[in-house]
């Protein structure tokens, strides 16, 4: 089985834009990587992420960390909200 790279657009908002100097980058990620996955290659690449809560959305929708990314266009870091 032949494995490829999935190619998507990381999104960051707010203090997450601030912490890592970027309003989005594109990132290539192994097939079958999850959320969880994804946290921890951009905590390596921007280390001020580790210390920030933040959720994250794929395509739109807010997912939980074992979400697989394979065939996503898009992930959204974003910071906590306040108001209602």
């Amino acid at each position: 089985m032949h494995m490829t790279d999935t190619t998507i657009i990381v999104r960051y908002f707010g203090l997450l834009a601030e912490h890592t100097g970027h309003g989005e980058e594109r990132l290539q990620f192994p097939t079958g990587t999850t959320v969880q996955h994804v946290r921890g290659s951009l905590c390596e690449k921007h280390p001020a992420l580790r210390y920030l809560k933040y959720r994250v959305a794929v395509d739109t929708a807010l997912c939980t960390d074992d979400k697989v990314i394979d065939g996503c266009t898009e992930l959204a870091l974003l910071p906590p909200f306040a108001g209602g």
